[in-house]
């Protein structure tokens, strides 16, 4: 695959709404516990999760503020952070978009379902309704920017974003640019809920990755998009360039692990760091940014999956500070990475009190960068995505 060239980025999580706001929040102060839940149900109210801030979000001049009220969180965010990466560029019609809202009407989708269950009289504006289709907001898009190419969604569970990435950079080179993002409410009722009666979620609301002490998931909000195209078109027109996709690996554990948990060997994990350096020197691969989520099986399996392909390497997660991001997790922890390669400082791991046997991750700001990072994102079932990035 040819490098193909970030153009432009948009973010927003719980710590900004911006690339470099929510970076600096991110390196600079200390540890940020996650707020309490603000949702409903008694078990629901025991949670808390990093909520995104949603104040001052960009917004397209052509939608109608009364419609825009009625617009759920993930899309407002998802209008924000396109709005953010397109920045002041000439705009293109021809162009794709590949977009995710992985909620789809977050708690609104429940509201529907316990008064259609009860048959309430209560009733849900269908407005609201018609944004419980997964594929409503990548549809609304167009419709916003005047665009006729092709626009779709893909929906692997928290590697979402990066095979939104995989299946956008194969259009670049037949358009002047592609819009690739995702947005995802990881504290609605329902993602909360599911992760809980799992056993995924920390019963201590303690976000932990890598530490001895980690009991598993605090959920968060988030929202990312890049803009791509081609280098030769970046180049051309002396666009801004953030950094490139220099490769992308997938890979599933087979007939390996199970429905939920992965393969001890992290086969497919493996498969999809291999494939994603492949014709790279490993040598100038400097950190990894995990997916690392904090449970008490994965983050050690993928810690030395990581050793076992790259040797001993630098693995940060962000998800201390950020939550998990689910379908968005991918992209938003992406957008860190490059601003952490523009600053040229590979950044610290937080909330890490004693490291497991074996494992030993950053405390502190590294030096030396380097010119390559790799980011992971592994999902249930085995749905395994790397991505090797390229400063500049």
């Amino acid at each position: 695959m040819k490098r193909v060239a970030i153009t432009g980025m948009g973010l927003v999580d719980t710590l900004g709404n911006s690339p470099d706001s929510c970076y600096r929040e991110y390196t600079e102060g200390s540890y940020n516990a996650p707020e309490p839940y603000k949702g409903k149900g008694e078990f629901n109210k025991e949670r808390a999760g990093y909520y995104a801030q949603m104040d001052n979000l960009l917004k397209p001049d052509n939608v109608d503020d009364k419609f825009y009220k009625y617009l759920e969180k993930e899309c407002k965010m998802g209008l924000h952070v396109i709005e953010q990466a397109l920045g002041d560029r000439e705009r293109s019609q021809n162009v794709p978009v590949v977009f995710s809202t992985i909620t789809a009407g977050g708690d609104s989708n429940y509201d529907f379902l316990e008064v259609t269950s009860d048959k309430s009289t209560k009733r849900i504006n269908p407005f609201t309704q018609l944004q419980m289709v997964r594929d409503f907001f990548v549809g609304y898009v167009p419709k916003v920017y005047n665009l006729t190419g092709p626009a779709t969604s893909m929906h692997s569970a928290c590697s979402t974003g990066l095979f939104n990435l995989d299946y956008a950079c194969r259009m670049v080179d037949d358009y002047d640019y592609v819009i690739c993002g995702a947005s995802d409410v990881g504290t609605n009722r329902g993602e909360t809920g599911f992760f809980g009666l799992v056993g995924a979620l920390s019963p201590t609301n303690n976000s932990a990755p890598f530490c001895s002490e980690r009991d598993g998931i605090v959920m968060g909000d988030g929202a990312a998009c890049f803009i791509l195209e081609s280098e030769e078109k970046a180049k051309a027109r002396n666009a801004k360039i953030y950094g490139y996709v220099a490769g992308i690996g997938m890979g599933n554990d087979g007939e390996k692990g199970s429905a939920v948990a992965p393969d001890p060997e992290m086969s497919g994990a493996k498969k999809a760091m291999t494939e994603a350096v492949h014709n790279h020197d490993i040598n100038a691969i400097t950190w990894v940014n995990a997916h690392g989520t904090g449970t008490s099986v994965g983050d050690e399996l993928e810690y030395h999956a990581i050793q076992d392909v790259l040797g001993e390497i630098d693995v940060i997660s962000f998800k201390s500070k950020l939550g998990h991001t689910m379908g968005a997790s991918g992209l938003v922890e992406s957008v860190y990475l490059l601003t952490a390669m523009s600053m040229r400082q590979i950044p610290q791991n937080w909330n890490i009190k004693k490291f497991p046997k074996g494992v030993d991750v950053p405390m502190n700001l590294q030096g030396d960068v380097g010119a390559f990072a790799l980011k992971n994102s592994f999902a249930f079932g085995g749905k395994n995505v790397s991505v090797l990035y390229e400063g500049v």
